[in-house]
């Protein structure tokens, strides 16, 4: 669990920038995102390659220290993602490259720290990973229809659906409910207050 809260740790210095954004409470400091031409911060989609693999070698490494299936489950969670990309093709040789390249040196580095873990023991622990993964990015993005995870358990797949203010999962995960806050950056900043603000969830 604790890998699985790590596992975007690698992205942290891509979302500041050199200044920093009004007013940073005690001990917190709020960097300025990276932008784009247009003046929008960037989506995770947006970054280039020679960025985002930075960013997941860096996650890899975060979550290993936390534990070392920690370090090989994130590390096959971006691999399927590399994989993935380079099935879409579109990027340029030298990009395609470097991809190539970290799919073969996450695969060795898995081979040598795999401590006697199963391929099927892993996979399942991924798969938990992108489940909940895909569950933040659900939440976060604003999304309100209902949805059909594609990752599957005990032969089952989760469905999440919204009722009111009230997302339910199927089966039910969150025993009787559960809330939770999310920080984040208002887009555009206001010069007169802090661009800083909680969004809430209640999960069932």
């Amino acid at each position: 669990m604790h890998a699985i809260s790590l596992h975007d740790a690698g992205w942290a210095q891509f979302d500041g920038g050199d200044e920093q954004v009004n007013g940073p409470r005690p001990g917190k400091i709020f960097w300025a995102p990276k932008i784009s031409d247009q003046g929008k911060p960037l989506s995770f989609l947006e970054v280039r390659p020679a960025e985002f693999l930075r960013a997941w070698s860096n996650s890899i490494a975060c979550a290993e220290k936390a534990c070392a299936i920690g370090g090989i489950v994130v590390s096959v969670h971006f691999s399927r993602l590399a994989e993935s990309r380079l099935r879409a093709g579109g990027d340029t040789p030298d990009d395609t490259r470097s991809i190539r390249a970290f799919v073969s040196s996450q695969a060795e580095r898995r081979s040598a720290r795999a401590n006697g873990r199963s391929a099927e023991e892993i996979d399942l622990l991924v798969d938990v990973l992108q489940f909940c993964d895909l569950l933040s990015l659900y939440l976060c993005c604003g999304a309100q229809e209902h949805v059909q995870f594609p990752q599957t358990f005990n032969g089952r797949t989760i469905r999440l659906l919204r009722e009111g203010e009230m997302l339910r999962t199927e089966p039910a995960l969150f025993g009787a409910g559960v809330s939770l806050g999310v920080r984040a950056r208002l887009y555009t900043v206001s010069a007169d207050e802090m661009n800083v603000t909680t969004i809430p969830f209640l999960l069932a």
